[in-house]
């Protein structure tokens, strides 16, 4: 089995686990991991979303928008039509730097925020929006960054010592965040 093969075979796997068939709850860092799997090697700035019902089962996965290597544009309008469309209740979104950092632009964030208001305005409560380039991921929210891939049992924020947030963490469906 070639490399490529054990890859796509690895992914197969965790969203095999993340959707209802698969996994009543789904492990917050395996979303992280397949995005990262997706976003790998790319040369220009690409916007997933997984998009979950109110039980954290994936509802489903989507490449929103391909930019070039330094953006890429979306309306908040398309993303909440695909939002209804897909009858997700909650919505979690990555997004690529080919360019080498993980940090989070000012337009990163602005961007974050008015995805964060559009989702709010139909009901779907937005588990996080984050920046992933190699190995490496960081929350656009809190600048809170983690390795995909560690080698420690319950990686964390080497700047709050926090880990990956938790279904028990995060607000459900119909609760005020």
């Amino acid at each position: 089995m070639s490399d490529d093969q054990i890859v796509e075979r690895a992914r197969q796997i965790l969203y095999g686990r993340l959707t209802k068939a698969g996994m009543p709850e789904m492990e917050f860092g395996d979303l992280g991991v397949l995005a990262g799997m997706h976003l790998a090697g790319r040369t220009e700035e690409t916007l997933v979303v997984f998009w979950l019902d109110s039980e954290w089962r994936l509802l489903g996965f989507e490449e929103l928008a391909i930019g070039d290597e330094t953006g890429c544009r979306i309306s908040t309008r398309s993303i909440s039509r695909k939002a209804v469309a897909a009858n997700a209740a909650m919505a979690c979104f990555f997004h690529n730097h080919p360019t080498g950092s993980a940090t989070a632009s000012h337009a990163d964030k602005v961007t974050a925020g008015l995805i964060d208001e559009r989702m709010a305005a139909i009901g779907v409560f937005v588990i996080g929006n984050f920046v992933v380039c190699g190995n490496r991921i960081e929350c656009i929210r809190t600048g809170h960054a983690w390795d995909l891939i560690s080698t420690e049992q319950n990686p964390c924020c080497p700047t709050c010592k926090q880990g990956w947030p938790t279904t028990e963490a995060s607000p459900t469906q119909g609760e005020p965040s």
